[in-house]
């Protein structure tokens, strides 16, 4: 189930039957993480997803929007990865893999 907080807080709406709630930690298709500081503040509801498939989206931003987001994911836990319009690869990718890699002692 994926929760988005557009100014009125994160919504759960269904809870049975659903094992993860994802919180979309951005606000557009243009953004990566910047509702984060608003969802640590309201006690990180959901799972954090981030949005990486911005072509302009650099590897450097998703090496640091991804560890960061992946800290706050308790053992067990899940993170959400949004990837449109442009596939990652290359670069983008290794950074993603090197976050992960990080946050779970890889």
């Amino acid at each position: 189930m994926y929760m988005t907080n557009r100014g009125s807080g994160w919504p759960f709406v269904v809870r049975d039957g659903v094992d993860a709630h994802f919180a979309e930690i951005y606000s557009s298709q243009y953004t990566v993480d910047d509702q984060y500081d608003t969802w640590v503040a309201d006690g990180t509801p959901g799972y954090p997803m981030i949005n990486v498939g911005e072509p302009a989206t650099s590897a450097n931003t998703i090496y640091r929007a991804a560890l960061r987001a992946c800290r706050q994911v308790a053992d067990g836990g899940y993170l959400g990865v949004y990837i449109y319009p442009e596939s990652l690869r290359d670069d983008r990718m290794s950074a993603l893999v090197r976050a992960l890699d990080e946050c779970t002692g890889q």
